[in-house]
């Protein structure tokens, strides 16, 4: 009996042992398959690469934006501190020149983004929004962005005209997606399982019901022809928009579904899961083309490479506060050449309807006055004389910049 008593009180330390031993065995194994860049001192909750594939750049919990180059070096260039609490949500314009972040704070950060500088972000704006941010999407267009807030408004923000346009849902937004055409939303709800989509005014034109937990994430498939939705139901769905039909339901995680993410075309979805696994998939074909296991890791965010060679899929090792990193995982794609879009000049957009709405205000004074100065034709003796004198003095023949031409009748 002494003898059975002392190999238990040894097998308790060699049981520890082995468990730690394994966990460093699995730790160890999905790093040295794939490179694992560990900078953060928290989870990461948003990740993307920038639109020319030559960063990526991820936030999260520690309140820090890191700013890594996505060649094989994956060197750490910049840390930014600009907000206070976690990091939420990061997206770029699709030229590649402005990032804006938002997070718990309510602060909505605007940066410029230029590698020719020794920093490549810097600071441009800082916008209080009033509420914590969970989801931006920067417009096709750029110079649309979309908010979607915890207290349940989604903000739509024309850059140019400086107005935000509202719609009002009763619970956090969780996630959403605008349709290439800026018309129509789709938004998930806190607690909710319903997909709703909105038209411009933020009246309900559809619901997609199906999911049996939260949506976690969506998107829009360019011909806007069909909607995407993961959820904490274990489950990637495809609906169709026309119907507001499931057509498809991918059932490859075993785990929550974090994040989905698609290739600039909309041709592969990648789904991200609290199990570990990284699902690279056919949109249109409906096959699971990969599975990337990373055991011993939680996923909660992806973000597909604008050069379809790699996905960068943010990971947290179970049971470890810090570091905190992602992988870098490979598509088998071939490398696409990347042509940016113009450039959209927000300023000089900015300046020219400025001039228009000057024009306007001058337009409407111009008008205002002509009423008044027929209504005093009207209650005058000499009315019909006045009015053709009136008349005379304002024909205009031309109108530049520089000089406006009054030719006078003759006497």
């Amino acid at each position: 009996m002494v003898v059975l008593q002392k190999l238990s009180i040894l097998a308790e330390p060699m049981r520890f042992a082995f468990f730690i031993s394994f966990f460093i065995t699995i730790y160890c194994s999905a790093q040295e398959r794939y490179p694992y860049v560990a900078h953060h001192s928290d989870e990461i909750k948003t990740i993307a690469f920038s639109p020319d594939a030559a960063y990526v750049v991820s936030g999260g919990w520690d309140s820090k934006i890191l700013v890594h180059r996505a060649d094989s070096t994956r060197e750490l260039v910049q840390t930014v501190r600009n907000h206070r609490g976690a990091i939420n949500t990061l997206t770029f314009s699709r030229d590649g020149k402005q990032l804006i972040s938002g997070g718990q704070d309510g602060n909505l950060q605007v940066y410029t983004f230029d590698s020719a500088y020794f920093d490549a972000v810097n600071s441009d704006t800082t916008l209080s929004i009033g509420s914590q941010i969970n989801k931006l999407i920067y417009g096709p267009g750029m110079r649309m962005l979309f908010c979607a807030k915890d207290d349940g408004e989604l903000i739509a923000f024309d850059l140019v005209k400086l107005k935000p346009r509202t719609i009002k849902t009763n619970r956090p937004i969780t996630a959403v997606a605008v349709a290439v055409d800026r018309m129509t939303y789709f938004i998930a709800n806190e607690s909710d399982v319903v997909i709703r989509q909105y038209d411009l005014f933020g009246k309900v034109k559809k619901e997609y019901i199906g999911h049996q937990n939260d949506i976690t994430d969506l998107l829009v498939t360019l011909d806007r022809k069909f909607l995407i939705s993961s959820s904490k139901d274990k489950t990637v769905r495809i609906w169709n928009i026309l119907t507001g039909k499931e057509v498809h339901l991918w059932a490859n995680h075993t785990w929550f579904v974090t994040d989905i993410d698609s290739d600039p075309f909309g041709q592969f979805l990648v789904s991200a899961g609290l199990d570990g696994v990284v699902n690279f998939y056919d949109i249109k074909s409906k096959e699971l083309l990969d599975s990337f296991h990373l055991d011993g890791y939680k996923i909660n965010a992806v973000s597909w490479s604008p050069d379809n060679a790699s996905i960068a899929a943010a990971a947290h090792p179970d049971g470890v506060t810090n570091p905190s990193g992602y992988f870098v995982l490979p598509t088998g794609l071939k490398k696409r050449k990347i042509v940016l879009p113009k450039s959209v000049d927000i300023a000089e957009l900015k300046t020219k309807n400025a001039e228009r709405e000057l024009q306007k205000e001058w337009d409407k004074a111009l008008r205002e006055q002509d009423r008044q100065e027929a209504m005093e034709d009207e209650t005058s003796s000499d009315a019909g004389s006045k009015r053709k004198n009136r008349i005379n003095k304002k024909k205009l023949l031309e109108k530049t910049e520089q000089v406006e031409v009054t030719i006078e009748d003759d006497e």
